[in-house]
């Protein structure tokens, strides 16, 4: 992938192609009419399409104007991608010299459509969500008229666009039968071709335009590396290695090109993906094994390109085939729905409430004989109602995925969601307590039967908050059960209801812990590396150190985490007074009081103060990152590892016992 950047960006410099502006059958006219008017747009508003990362985010009023200005924009883009063909009117014959700014801005223009489609999803307008991935869709066929490589690589990067927004609006169960058809059509279009991102047709024409370029008075003198590296996106070939070549070993590497590139494009031709793979890596070895030819480089791109192309086509299939039968009614959308959409929209509902409400739900003592407090019990008639069915929703949906609600770039110790869900036990905790109280069993039942369901989707998150988290609503709720149980209020329908929503719950690592504390090191090591390792210097001891970080506990893992969070926003703050750019923090604000019986906060505090005592210093280009303060254990992860075993099998005996009764 870092080849084909370093190819894109270096081309990108010459001039843009001019598209046949009065041909209105050719798809360029309209494209280029929409990147004249990208070009208006500033680069604080492009920015923001970049830095919107879904419709579980809340959308910023800057995106709004800025996509406000690009609607003329993405409005020709659209009509561009009704038309049969696209031609910029490139001249393939110049090689390297051939202008590709257009695929720059048609990139743009994906981004502006990308967030365009996650802001209509946010809002709720999923036909022209439907609408602009449909848009996409067609685009895909248009990139593999300029028959060049680049092109049809990003043609790929578009099919991985619109597959993950149609993924997203499959997340959100968003699209009804006449949505589906509107994106799957274009896709089985796109699809009947044998080489629908046109590969064999670009490696073609890209193998007579470097054999143009190497084969010109076969002297080595013509030849420049650096138009070479521009061309395969390799850092690798060295003006120096040319320089001492004699016009006849110019001529042995010239020919061993010309016949290996004869073999790729035969393998791009088969129709058997997995054989095509197979026989590019014998010719790939073959090449490279023989006589390292200068040229290797570009091997090495043609090789991962296949690779590109592969896992495209097979994931544009797999698609169309959900999509299918998703039409067919063989699959129902709720199954292969995501989970943690509902529940980020009970988040974002108690996020809106009036702090005093907040403070008395987190304050109320969570037993059958409590008082439930009167702003409680408004709440719970109320809006509160509402928050309880998105829980329901999604508790009742199996598959939950909640990094959609994290960002690739940040390492948050707290997610920001974990706080709203430790409130959005609490509020089922009450509303069971209060249903109990009013005679109401059924809803009482059934409220403890979701937090059951809950505390399995949180145990698969892999973060070790939520499964610290999972582990106490599931204390709190299996107290409220047992209590019922002995005080013989459940029925056998109830009984039966809360077993199995708790058979869901996995025994061999019950709530997690095991996958988040592999994931909490991982993590840890990696953001440890990021901050240290690219700043240290002369530290011979280092792979050492790293290996160490690798074994350490989950506590030290979480709390090195804190740490350096704490450090990156000090750093955030240093990049803003020295005017440099500064990575978007978009997470939502939480309060970490929701969390107090989840860790200790005290010893949390403690450690952000250290912390802070010495970011200023790790601020300092010279500070030695793999010396990390002493760590403090606030979590016992060990310990409640062994307590989480210990509370699933009193849990099932428990109900093992009820049924028996019952």
């Amino acid at each position: 992938m870092k080849s084909l950047t370093i190819h894109v960006f270096l081309v990108m410099i010459l001039a843009t192609p001019a598209a046949a502006q009065n041909d209105h059958a050719n798809a360029a006219t309209h494209y280029q009419r929409a990147i004249d008017v990208m070009e208006s747009l500033s680069w604080d508003e492009h920015n923001t399409f970049w830095e919107y990362y879904g419709p579980t985010f809340s959308p910023t009023q800057e995106l709004r104007d800025a996509l406000r200005k690009a609607q003329p924009a993405l409005h020709h883009f659209n009509r561009g991608t009704l038309q049969e063909y696209s031609h910029f009117n490139l001249d393939v014959g110049n090689g390297v010299e051939i202008p590709t700014s257009h695929l720059m801005n048609l990139r743009k223009l994906a981004m502006a459509s990308r967030a365009d489609v996650s802001l209509r999803l946010h809002d709720g307008d999923t036909s022209g969500a439907a609408n602009r991935i449909a848009a996409m869709n067609r685009s895909m066929t248009h990139f593999q008229d300029d028959r060049m490589l680049v092109s049809s690589l990003v043609g790929v990067a578009i099919s991985v666009f619109t597959d993950n927004l149609i993924e997203t609006g499959l997340d959100h169960a968003a699209f009804d039968p006449s949505d589906l058809l509107r994106m799957l059509h274009p896709l089985e279009q796109f699809m009947e071709s044998s080489d629908p991102f046109g590969f064999v047709e670009s490696l073609a024409a890209e193998r007579d335009a470097t054999l143009m370029l190497l084969n010109e008075g076969t002297n080595v003198d013509g030849i420049n590396a650096r138009v070479l590296t521009m061309w395969s996106g390799s850092d690798t070939l060295d003006q120096e290695q040319f320089d001492t070549l004699s016009n006849d070993e110019l001529s042995r590497h010239v020919d061993a090109y010309d016949t290996t590139m004869d073999d790729i494009i035969d393998a791009f031709t088969m129709a058997d993906r997995e054989t095509a793979s197979a026989v590019m890596a014998e010719i790939q070895s073959s090449f490279l094994e023989s006589e390292q030819n200068l040229l290797a480089p570009l091997i090495v791109i043609y090789a991962k390109a296949m690779e590109s192309r592969n896992l495209a086509e097979s994931t544009v299939q797999d698609r169309i085939t959900m999509m299918r039968e998703l039409l067919d009614d063989d699959v129902d959308a709720v199954d292969i729905a995501n989970a943690a959409v509902w529940y980020l929209r009970g988040v974002t509902a108690l996020d809106e409430l009036d702090d005093d409400m907040l403070t008395s739900l987190r304050e109320m003592d969570m037993a059958w004989d409590s008082e439930v407090p009167e702003s409680v019990d408004t709440l719970l008639r109320g809006s509160g109602a509402q928050v309880i069915e998105h829980v329901r929703t999604g508790s009742n949906i199996r598959r939950c995925d909640f990094s959609i609600a994290r960002i690739w770039y940040d390492h948050p110790p707290i997610p920001h969601y974990v706080p709203g869900m430790r409130d959005l036990f609490r509020l089922l905790h009450a509303d069971a307590i209060r249903m109990m109280q009013v005679g109401e069993i059924d809803a009482a039942a059934e409220r403890l039967a979701i937090c059951y369901r809950v505390v399995d989707h949180l145990s698969g998150d892999g973060q070790m908050l939520s499964s610290l988290l999972a582990h106490t609503a599931y204390e709190h709720t299996h107290l409220l059960v047992d209590f019922a149980t002995f005080d013989n209020r459940w029925n056998p329908e109830h009984v039966y209801a809360l077993a199995a929503a708790f058979d869901r719950l996995g025994r061999a690592d019950p709530f997690g812990y095991g996958r988040a504390s592999s994931a909490m090191r991982d993590m840890a090591s990696k953001v440890h590396h990021y901050y240290g390792a690219n700043r240290v210097v002369d530290d011979d001891d280092l792979p050492v150190k790293f290996e160490k970080l690798q074994f350490m506990t989950a506590d030290e893992a979480l709390a090195l985490l804190q740490f350096h969070d704490v450090i990156e926003q000090r750093r955030r703050v240093h990049l803003a007074e020295h005017g440099e750019w500064v990575p978007p923090d978009t997470s939502p604000e939480f309060s970490i009081n929701a969390l107090q019986d989840v860790i200790a906060l005290d010893r949390l505090t403690a450690l952000c103060k250290q912390s802070k005592s010495i970011s200023n210093e790790m601020l300092q280009e010279a500070f030695d990152y793999s010396e990390f303060p002493p760590l403090i254990t606030f979590t016992e992860i060990p310990t409640r590892m062994q307590q989480a075993r210990d509370a699933l099998r009193i849990g099932a005996a428990m109900f093992q016992h009820a049924g028996d009764e019952s």
